[in-house]
């Protein structure tokens, strides 16, 4: 039958045979979604509205197409089942970076962990002690007024080659350069030995020498604390009539000095002499921070005056009769000796021992002095031999 002009035949009718070709593509149907917008009217040419399948196919992925956020967010990273964070999703890094909490210095345990390191804290009293500003101590060492800052509160962590230039400049003892090394984490930079070591043979041979040839008047070598390492035949005439729970486990040259049963009772200027030991001893230990030296300072200071010496009378120097202002002196069987000392120490030590090492070295202060003590040492050397 032939189809009416004017009209569309659809494909596949009944009224039309399908070949071979054809009937296999119509057992393959076209996806429902896109029939819809490419079948169009010859009557109005715009597309016929779809179904009620192809709308509920199409909708869902318009929807998908459309709903896309501005930008990727990251969800929070944290455990399972933990609270979700409080802080917005959209908080900006910025945010996070100056909100991170400030971190913590490791320490050990019962340390508050808020406080600065210890190579912080020390650095700052050092300074503190030796009255100087951060500016003129990083210009000293070779730094910055900044960085020190940061070394002092604990913000930052100082290298080694900084802390021995910050020590260098504040003239820190080596004793305690170690110290700051150990509080920064580092090892000791300064051997420690004993001075009956062989590494001090050198050392030992020099101090022996410099007894011997200093006869006949008194000297001694002393410790970073007072104590008597070595001495001359001559320091007999101070040591004499010494109580002798002062020599024991050793002899200390402000124990000996100062107690009411050493040399104090012998003294004709105690008073001279004890102001004048305790102001050194006290300058030494603030110089220092050493608490073995404000100990030895506080004992000292409470010591009484020996007996009778009250009933003295105090033996003072006139302005002008003499070049030393306080000079020692001494009441023996051969007379009233008058004396002063000078201390000698080595230059540029490697050692914590041999920097802490000082020889005292008396000298007489008149010609009745040096008169007596070369007598006493004619009749040692008579005895000896």
């Amino acid at each position: 039958m032939a189809t009416p002009k004017g009209t569309d035949q659809a494909v596949g009718s009944p009224s039309t045979p399908l070949s071979g070709r054809a009937a296999a593509r119509r057992t393959t149907p076209k996806p429902a979604v896109l029939q819809p917008s490419t079948a169009r009217t010859r009557r109005s040419g715009r597309a016929a509205a779809p179904s009620t399948a192809a709308r509920g196919v199409l909708l869902p992925a318009l929807s998908v197409l459309i709903v896309v956020p501005s930008r990727s967010v990251r969800p929070p990273v944290g455990r399972i089942g933990s609270d979700p964070p409080t802080r917005p999703v959209s908080a900006s890094i910025t945010s996070e970076v100056m909100t991170a909490p400030t971190r913590a210095w490791p320490r050990l345990p019962g340390m508050d962990t808020h406080a600065p390191p210890p190579a912080g804290a020390l650095l700052k009293e050092w300074r503190r002690r030796r009255r100087i500003s951060q500016l003129d101590l990083a210009l000293a060492a070779g730094t910055s007024a900044r960085h020190l800052s940061y070394v002092e509160t604990g913000r930052s962590q100082p290298s080694r080659a900084v802390l021995l230039r910050l020590a260098e400049a504040l003239e820190i003892p080596l004793r305690e350069r170690n110290t700051l090394l150990v509080a920064a984490g580092y090892a000791p930079a300064y051997r420690e030995s004993a001075l009956d070591d062989a590494y001090l043979a050198s050392v030992r041979s020099a101090l022996e020498a410099m007894l011997a040839a200093h006869e006949p008047y008194p000297a001694v070598v002393v410790d970073r604390l007072w104590n008597v390492l070595r001495t001359n035949r001559a320091m007999g005439v101070l040591m004499e009539g010494v109580a002798p729970h002062l020599l024991e486990p050793r002899p200390n040259v402000f124990r000996l000095a100062l107690h009411p049963e050493g040399l104090a009772a012998r003294l004709a200027n105690l008073a001279e002499v004890r102001g004048l030991f305790l102001e050194r001893l006290l300058r030494q230990a603030n110089a220092t921070g050493d608490p073995d030296l404000r100990a030895l300072y506080e004992e000292v200071l409470a010591y009484p005056d020996p007996p009778g010496a009250a009933a003295r009378p105090a033996a003072e120097s006139a302005p002008g009769e003499s070049p030393i202002q306080v000079p020692l002196r001494v009441r023996t069987p051969a007379g009233e000796l008058a004396m002063f000392s000078t201390m000698a120490t080595f230059g540029a030590p490697a050692d914590v021992t041999l920097s802490e090492l000082a020889i005292e070295l008396f000298y007489p202060l008149d010609g009745f002095t040096a008169d007596a003590l070369g007598a006493l040492a004619a009749g040692r050397a008579a005895a000896g031999a």
